[in-house]
């Protein structure tokens, strides 16, 4: 029985390695080894010409200027996500860290501007050679040191691969979400930092049990229902198909400088996979959404913190009144008093020259 249990074991584990094709790209600069792993060099090649001549090509900068922002857009949902890791495989396929494994139809998105329910595949990582860089999306043109993709098809379809093949537009949803650089591991993404250490060679992969109770929910940022970026674009490896919904998460991840340095010691072919993100594409006539969370949008807060200095000002003008009122009517109650002192030694004199004095009284007021 034992025996049996070792032999299926065996069975399995060659499976999912001969599941992982040999690299046939890679993003080594063109003087350094064939030039073929250029990406500028992608469109030169059989069924990759879209990768040089697409006009929705990804990645891209999401330019403030180049957003246009909706309040409409529903929010994201997300389906099981806080299912924990099950049976998962952890692969360095030549080009990024692969993992795989997660409940086939079970997990998925809908909402935002997806027309469909998806179930996600598998989710990958692009970085850089150091932590400048590394993201294929930028912000306003600031690149960080991480990106992770969540790969979904349209549940019309069995996998990505068929969603690929259907080359229809929204076949694949992406969720992206950018890192930031922080001090302290982050201990959520701790058992995918074992496994990529374990592969660091060529085409390794590792099968392990679940993730320590690690899920889904737990690798992504909390406001990631609410507040992101969507636009259409294309896989951002070859064969760069346009079928892509793009959703790029605004609230940023962390990782250490320990964690990603893991990822910079994986293997290719040609040496150490460095940085496997492509070049920034061209926007050409795309509209970029920017979706707005109620009640945490800056324009929203700069509105307010405008509103309150106006009623800040408003107070301020009407204790300026009231003061001057205030003023007006002590002044008033003053001329009154003054004027009453006149009245009375104007009677006074009155009693002398009664006419005289009374002509000359009302002449002084006019």
């Amino acid at each position: 029985m034992v025996m049996k249990s070792v032999s299926l074991a065996v069975t399995v584990l060659t499976l999912l390695v001969t599941r992982v094709r040999p690299s046939t790209y890679g993003y080594a600069p063109t003087s350094v080894f064939n030039k073929d792993l250029d990406p500028k060099h992608w469109g030169n090649e059989p069924d990759w010409e879209v990768c040089g001549s697409g006009k929705n090509q990804s990645p891209i900068d999401i330019g403030s200027r180049n957003t246009i922002v909706e309040r409409d857009v529903p929010k994201l949902e997300f389906h099981r996500y806080d299912e924990p890791f099950e049976v998962v495989t952890t692969s360095s396929n030549g080009h990024t860290l692969e993992v795989l494994g997660f409940n086939h139809k079970r997990q998925g998105i809908s909402g935002a501007m997806l027309p469909n329910l998806y179930f996600i595949e598998q989710l990958h990582f692009h970085w850089g050679d150091h932590s400048n860089n590394g993201s294929e999306h930028t912000i306003d043109n600031k690149r960080y040191p991480l990106e992770m993709h969540l790969v979904h098809y349209n549940s019309k379809y069995n996998n990505v691969h068929e969603a690929v093949m259907g080359d229809e537009r929204n076949s694949l949803a992406v969720i992206s979400v950018l890192f930031e650089i922080s001090r302290e591991d982050n201990e959520k993404l701790e058992p995918i930092m074992r496994k990529a250490h374990a592969i660091r060679q060529v085409n390794g992969t590792v099968v392990s049990r679940g993730f320590g109770g690690v899920a889904l929910d737990d690798l992504l940022p909390s406001s990631k229902e609410e507040s992101f970026f969507t636009y259409e674009g294309s896989l951002t490896t070859p064969p760069c198909s346009e079928v892509v919904s793009w959703i790029v998460l605004k609230e940023k991840a962390t990782i250490s400088e320990r964690q990603i340095q893991i990822f910079r010691e994986l293997q290719i072919r040609q040496g150490r996979l460095k940085h496997n993100f492509r070049p920034l594409q061209k926007l050409h006539s795309r509209v970029i959404i920017d979706r707005v969370a109620y009640g945490h949008d800056e324009s929203d807060e700069s509105d307010e913190s405008e509103s309150d200095e106006s009623d800040e000002h408003d107070k301020h003008d009407k204790h300026d009144k009231h003061d001057k009122h205030d003023k007006h009517d002590k002044h008033d109650k003053h001329d009154k008093h003054d004027k009453h002192d006149k009245h009375d030694k104007h009677d006074k004199h009155d009693k002398h020259d009664k006419h005289d004095k009374h002509h000359h009284h009302h002449h002084k007021h006019d």
